[in-house]
C-alpha cells in the first residue's frame, strides 16, 4: 500500500506572525525566506529572536528589497517605520528600516565561564 504524504502550503512551518504595529522593532538571525507563498505570491521570512522564538514575517515590497539582500543566519534588524505616501502620492506603502550584522557566534563557554571541550 502507497504512504501518502500531504503537501504543506509554501512548506513554511506554522509559527507565530510579527506584527509591525504592535512591536514595530524585531531583532534576531534571519533563518529562512521563501517566495510566492500563499495565493498572493508574497514573501515570507522567518527571524528567530533573541529568546529562540521563531517568526513569520510578511514581506511587502520594501522589506522584501532589504530582506532579499540579508543572507540567511546574519543578524537582522527590522525597524517598522509606519506607513508612507507614494511617490505619486495617491497610495501608501509600508516603510521600514533594515540593519544587517554578522551571524550570531557560538559560545564555547558553558554557564559558569568554563571552556567547553569542543
Amino acid at each position: 500500500m502507497t504512504e501518502w504524504k500531504k503537501i504543506e502550503d509554501g512548506g513554511f512551518e506554522e509559527r507565530e506572525k510579527w506584527d509591525p504595529e504592535a512591536s514595530p522593532e524585531l531583532e534576531g538571525t534571519l533563518i529562512e525566506r521563501k517566495d510566492n507563498v500563499g495565493s498572493y505570491n508574497q514573501t515570507l521570512c522567518c527571524v528567530k529572536d533573541s529568546d529562540g522564538i521563531e517568526l513569520n514575517v510578511w514581506c511587502p515590497t520594501v522589506l522584501k528589497k532589504y530582506l532579499s539582500q540579508v543572507s540567511i543566519g546574519s543578524g537582522v534588524k527590522i525597524i517598522y517605520k509606519g506607513k508612507k505616501k507614494n511617490k505619486s502620492g495617491q497610495g501608501m506603502y509600508k516603510n521600514f528600516d533594515v540593519f544587517v550584522g554578522a551571524a550570531p557566534e557560538v559560545s564555547s563557554k558553558d554557564s559558569e565561564g568554563d571552556n567547553l571541550p569542543f
